[in-house]
């Protein structure tokens, strides 16, 4: 409000000028609270008003845009000069003056006929710009000349205050063309003055306005182009290893010769970081990258490769993130990405020769002066010695200072692709023994039942000196010893410490089951069965969280919910399970090392080693998802809530897109691993013939509604068609199995794939996805004799009715499926697990 004052103090003061000319009696008629009904109803009263029939006549087109007027001045005027209302408070006291002196002369007609003359003259000097509203708002010079106008409004009203007010009868006689000709001649120049400010006013808002147009085209473009290359949210593993990372436990690297080398060379450089599964070498990686970020925070790219995440194990995916992370770093390069994306014809950007040539140009031409990429985990990468050669050249960028640093282990294929002089930080026990020594004593200090005793030193040095530099096989240890009831527990655990991680493993496997209720192991396999969501959710959440949590533990208890989930996963599954808080304040299930997914994927594929019981679901794993997403749809409460939910058109998917794709898994098998013994030949049976009764009864209805409300009303009949036709080839090709409950599934499953191929190509808009095979369908044989066909054809007929009229449902991120986990604990490579 000060910068209004101050932009309209001239013409501020010069309507105190004409107020000053009245008396009290007649300033306060002008400040007081009017309106343009009051106006009108005071010519209207008039003992006179057929002669004034006229004056209304040309008053009420103009009230509108003097209303409009009023509102522009409106707050500037009461604030700066007390005015109840500025137009119409000085035009009602005018108008009230005019028609009291009306009985004593005709003249006085004519002089209100002029005061609406006059009134349109300055309605038309405005009429011409629609928006001096917004210009009042935002120009000084418009102000200054709509202000004077309104100046020359108060003169006017003022003047035909004080000519009605003259003292002598003889005065009343006066004309007032004179006053009329003085207020008309201002009019014309303050108009003209308008006229000059209002099209400079216009020019500059037109600029500003072609300018911010390019602004949100060049940030639409940008967003589409980042959606384009669909970057892995790496930020949340950077996250998670900084939440791990002991304080002071990684100084020592940075105070090596080849870290000092690496960071203070002006020129190029490559730092590898190598070390045994579990030494720290991701930590490392992390730490290294907040290290740099404090003094170079818009110049760091990163990535962290994950085997058993199909969304970070492959080449093109590390180079379109780092593309993404520059592209948001630097505007330079807006244009460049923008054409190329525009010219690429994909939905996503997938092609490893177009990225990595796109890597280059923007390290080339970008207006950074220096660029730090961070990639870790490259042997989690498949092709990774493409990804290395590419980084690696990189380097030889001109006019970039290109700093990489990369971390793997010494796998021979991998070392050989670093061409170029490089520095090297291989992690040894040697340069970890004493942080990790100094982590168990923390750990021990902070166990209050050993803390301070004889027990406490025998743990910190029998732990201490087992770990041998391994910080991972420090923590699990801890975390094993710390779950024991006693004192005679923990000396026996001390007298047979496992050697190395896989017997880790094997250890801490074997004593939670010997712990567990038989309901106890049930849970807690369930959560092994779905910790990685990225291996079968293609749209929906990236990792196990409470929401899913709680159904597949609700499905193990008896239909009943547990009270906490999380804290309950906790209490079963430390330390192979890590609990991690995401950026929103939710909490994320995950393995708590990479080595620790490899071990369970091995024990699923590998006949020759002995499986925990708490892993021998991991066999049937698609079959054992299946029957808790059939139980969830088919039984369970939450699912009729949710569908009541979606078809009041609401967003809220809820955990939908889990359990649906959960189902789908195992109605896309098309094989089973050779069963091995009675128990799982028993336990197969059971869950064949458990997703057998399912898709053959009303059961699945639920499923197929809510599948049909999503895909209906979005628009994505096609993806829904897909996942059918994979499905029906999946039945089709088990059909031979030698194991009958499953060839009964695939029969099955045939007769409800193409019973809902059918209803799609009847009740949707898709049929030219659908391809030859299809055109003309007949009606499948049988189809009018299944109840659950009929109901799905009515649903499918509903919902292409409402999707007509319903707004789209907004689904998640699609996240595509895990493949094969790269590497494993002694560095040889195993076989993908049958997904």
């Amino acid at each position: 409000m000060d910068s209004a004052k101050t932009s309209t103090e001239t013409w501020q003061i010069a309507v105190q000028k004409h107020l000053d000319s009245l008396s009290p009696a007649q300033k306060a008629a002008f400040k007081a609270p009017a309106s343009a009904a009051d106006c009108i109803s005071i010519i209207q009263g008039s003992e006179r008003r057929r002669g004034l029939s006229r004056v209304i006549q040309a008053i009420q087109p103009i009230l509108e845009p003097l209303e409009r007027f009023e509102n522009v001045l409106d707050v500037v005027v009461q604030t700066n000069g007390a005015m109840g209302s500025p137009i119409w408070g000085p035009l009602k006291f005018a108008i009230q003056v005019g028609v009291s002196m009306i009985r004593l002369a005709c003249d006085h007609v004519r002089t209100l006929e002029k005061l609406a003359i006059i009134l349109q003259r300055i309605v038309d000097s405005l009429a011409r710009y629609t928006n001096y509203e917004s210009l009042f708002k935002n120009h000084i010079e418009t102000q200054r000349a709509i202000g004077a106008l309104y100046c020359d409004l108060i003169d006017l009203c003022t003047r035909v205050v004080r000519f009605h007010s003259r003292p002598s009868i003889s005065a009343v006689f006066v004309s007032f063309d004179k006053e009329f000709q003085q207020v008309s001649n201002n009019i014309s120049h303050h108009a003209t003055q308008i006229d000059w400010a209002a099209n400079a006013a216009n020019i500059e808002e037109a600029k500003k306005a072609r300018e911010a147009e390019e602004k949100a085209r060049n940030a639409n473009n940008l967003a589409d182009v980042q959606k384009w290359l669909s970057p892995a949210m790496v930020h949340e593993d950077l996250h998670r290893l900084n939440e791990d990372l002991v304080a002071g436990s990684c100084q020592w690297a940075i105070g090596t010769p080849e870290a000092q080398a690496f960071l203070n060379s002006e020129t190029s450089a490559i730092l590898r970081i190598g070390g045994d599964p579990g030494s720290g070498k991701s930590t490392l990686a992390a730490f290294f990258i907040e290290q740099i970020l404090l003094s170079h925070a818009d110049d760091v790219l990163y990535f962290f490769c994950k085997g058993t995440d199909e969304g970070k194990n492959q080449p093109y995916q590390a180079l379109r993130t780092l593309v993404a992370q520059l592209l948001a770093r630097d505007t330079s390069l807006d244009g460049y990405f923008t054409n190329m994306y525009q010219k690429s014809g994909q939905e996503k950007a997938s092609s490893f020769t177009d990225l990595r040539e796109a890597l280059k140009y923007a390290l080339k031409n970008t207006s950074r002066s220096i660029v730090y990429i961070v990639v870790d985990a490259l042997d989690e990468c498949e092709e990774a010695e493409k990804l290395s050669s590419t980084l690696i050249a990189c380097t030889k960028t001109e006019r970039t200072v290109v700093k990489l640093i990369l971390t793997c282990r010494e796998e021979p294929d991998l070392l050989d692709t670093f061409v170029l002089p490089f520095e090297e930080i291989v992690i040894s026990a040697n340069d970890v023994r004493d942080p990790v020594w100094e982590y168990v004593r923390a750990r021990v200090d902070g166990c209050s039942t050993i803390s301070g005793t004889p027990l406490g030193n025998e743990v910190y040095n029998v732990v201490a000196s087992a770990a041998d530099g391994l910080w991972l096989y420090a923590r699990l240890m801890m975390d094993e010893i710390e779950r024991l009831p006693s004192a005679a527990a923990i000396r026996r655990q001390l007298q047979d410490l496992p050697t190395g991680l896989v017997q880790l493993y094997e250890q801490i496997f074997s004593t939670m089951e010997k712990s567990f209720t038989p309901l106890q192991l049930n849970l807690c396999r369930q959560v092994f069965l779905w910790i990685e969501m990225s291996t079968f959710v293609r749209v929906g959440k990236k990792s196990l969280t409470r929401g899913t949590l709680d159904l597949i533990f609700q499905h193990d208890n008896y239909g009943e919910e547990v009270f906490d989930s999380i804290e309950l996963a906790r209490q079963l599954c430390s330390p192979i399970v890590g609990f991690y808080t995401d950026a929103r304040g939710k909490i994320e299930l995950d393995f708590v090392h990479h080595s620790a997914a490899q071990y369970v994927h091995r024990c699923a594929e590998d006949p020759n080693l002995r499986t925990p019981k708490i892993l021998m679901p991991q066999r049937l794993k698609e079959l054992y998802r299946g029957n808790t997403a059939a139980w969830f749809f088919g039984s369970c409460s939450k699912a009729i809530l949710l569908l009541e939910s979606m078809r009041e058109n609401t967003v809220n998917t809820g955990d939908y897109f889990e359990m649906a794709y959960a189902l789908w898994n195992s109605l896309c098998l098309r094989d089973l691993p050779e069963l091995s013994d009675e128990n799982e030949i028993a336990e197969a049976t059971r869950l064949c013939n458990n997703l057998t009764d399912f898709i053959t009864s009303e059961k699945c209805l639920v499923w197929i509604e809510m599948a049909m409300i999503i895909n209906y009303i979005g628009r994505w009949v096609p993806i829904l068609y897909r996942n059918v036709e994979q499905g029906l080839e999946a039945a089709e090709s088990s059909m031979r199995s030698s194991f009958e409950p499953f060839r009964e599934f695939s029969r099955a499953r045939k007769t409800l794939m193409m019973d809902y191929t059918y209803v799609i190509y009847k009740t949707s808009n898709a049929i030219e996805h659908m391809g030859d095979s299809t055109r003309g369908m007949p009606v499948p044989e049988g189809f009018f004799e299944r109840p659950t066909a009929r109901k799905m054809l009515e649903l499918g007929e509903h919902w292409r009715e409402k999707s007509y009229g319903m707004r789209r449902v907004s689904a998640p991120r699609r996240r595509p499926r895990t493949r094969a986990t790269r590497g494993s604990l002694d560095g040889s490579t195993w076989g993908p697990p049958d997904d």
